[in-house]
């Protein structure tokens, strides 16, 4: 009994070997090429009005208008008249 089982333990460690070095070596980086296509917004105020802070850097992730946040900080001329968009 022994005998016979001396292959299958063979092939078992043998393919196990073969899986461990097949899944563990190291793969090279894949690169892709292309073109990234995207589209442009333009940004404007409803009021005329002078920036005074702008809380967002250019490539800042900015949340939706509906989370209560405002992309600027503004001052009109008139101090009755302010915005924030």
């Amino acid at each position: 009994m022994p005998r016979k089982l001396i292959p299958i333990v063979l092939l078992v460690v043998v393919a196990g070997a073969a899986a461990w070095w097949f899944l563990g070596r190291a793969r090279p980086e894949r690169h892709f090429t292309g073109f990234v296509e995207g589209e442009e917004r333009l940004v404007r105020s409803e009021v005329a009005a002078r920036v005074l802070e702008v809380p967002f850097a250019e490539g800042d992730a900015v949340p939706p208008p509906s989370a209560g946040t405002s992309t600027s900080r503004t001052r009109t001329s008139s101090p009755r008249r302010s915005a924030s968009s």
